[in-house]
């Protein structure tokens, strides 16, 4: 019997072609086609259905990029915080509708807030800058991640909104998050995160809280008088920061302070085996119990929020997906599940995004189709 070929193969086969041909970068977003390099795969829940990598991880060293270079993940490593604590859920050691204070007592906010309002962005904290939050790679202080989050949450435990009224992003909701992971699982959080999540994935690679010592893609963002500036108001940038030309300001290696929002260091092949592990119909990480429900879009007055627990959610030519972008200094990625067709996409590139811009809209359009 002939092996039916579907379009959406058919497709994915051209649009490799043209890539390797160098004739698709007209349809790349131009924040990509701008960017020293970047790594975009489209995969399945057995295999990388296409990949395209292209540019220079170092510009100065015309080092060019391939599939074991690295890059900050950035906001990406809250799915896997929120993975961490749906695992303690399934073992009974946190209730997601349970207050934060009945595992961390000094963290009394004016409002109590939930695990799961955390978990959505739904908490009313506030959300200060944090491109600050960070360190150089050769001044690691990742064994005071505690600290770090004890000092910073207790500046702010006046809830802006009320809980449960509104959507409002913030890296406080994952800081907090990641110090329960601590408190109920009795060990650090890079330690939990290493032990329940990275070393049960199909990934040959390094991902975790160091910083890679081989491999890393250096970070770069536009140079321009405005930029600087603003760049100047948001972080020691004498500390950080260098000229690398008339383009580009290049990153010196640099680790951010909490982990649990935005710290991890991972190829894109290793956020392909993350979202393998949740794809599959046995996960390694959790039951399909626990996956349905930290998917699940949680509504704001009956409303949908466009927010599950620790993933966005969306529709891309009628198909639902769970969505993460991480960006800061230097780098910008984002990692896309569409649970219904059995396939996701993930892009990493060293140039800077401080927004979730969606760019896997256009990427993806050329392998999601609405015939599935």
């Amino acid at each position: 019997m002939k092996k039916r070929i579907k379009i959406r193969d058919l497709l994915t086969c051209a649009f490799c072609f043209l890539i390797a041909s160098g004739c698709a970068d007209m349809n790349l977003p131009q924040f990509v086609i701008d960017s020293p390099s970047y790594h975009y795969i489209h995969f399945d829940v057995d295999s990388v259905l296409s990949r395209t990598y292209k540019g220079y991880k170092d510009l100065e060293r015309r080092d060019l990029v391939d599939q074991k270079t690295s890059f900050h993940a950035f906001s990406i490593t809250k799915t896997f915080t929120a993975v961490a604590v749906m695992q303690l859920v399934e073992e009974g050691k946190l209730n997601l509708d349970n207050h934060v204070d009945s595992y961390i007592p000094s963290y009394q906010f004016s409002k109590a807030i939930t695990i799961r309002q955390l978990l959505c962005h739904q908490s009313g904290l506030p959300n200060p800058i944090p491109m600050s939050w960070i360190h150089l790679a050769k001044q690691n202080q990742s064994s005071n991640f505690s600290m770090f989050a004890d000092s910073l949450v207790m500046k702010y435990l006046s809830n802006k909104k009320d809980p449960g009224k509104a959507y409002k992003y913030s890296n406080l909701n994952y800081l907090i998050l990641g110090r329960l992971i601590e408190k109920v699982a009795g060990m650090d959080f890079q330690d939990y995160i290493n032990t329940h999540i990275v070393s049960q994935l199909d990934s040959g690679s390094a991902m975790g809280f160091e910083y890679p010592l081989q491999s890393h893609a250096t970070g770069y963002h536009k140079n321009s008088f405005f930029q600087k500036l603003i760049l100047k108001f948001l972080m020691d940038s004498s500390k950080h920061l260098y000229a690398v030309n008339d383009s580009f300001l290049g990153f010196r290696p640099f680790v951010v302070n909490g982990s649990s929002y935005g710290g991890l260091f991972c190829t894109p092949d290793d956020l392909v085996a993350f979202a393998r592990a949740l794809l599959k119909s046995e996960s390694p990480l959790l039951s399909s119990g626990s996956i349905n429900e930290m998917f699940t879009d949680q509504h704001i007055k009956g409303e949908p929020s466009q927010m599950s627990l620790g993933w966005f959610t969306g529709s891309h030519k009628g198909n639902r997906y769970l969505h993460h972008s991480g960006g800061g200094g230097g780098y910008y990625a984002e990692l896309r599940i569409y649970p219904d067709l059995g396939v996701g996409s993930v892009i990493m590139m060293n140039h800077s995004g401080m927004r979730d811009m969606r760019i896997l809209d256009s990427m993806d359009s050329f392998i999601v189709n609405a015939d599935n």
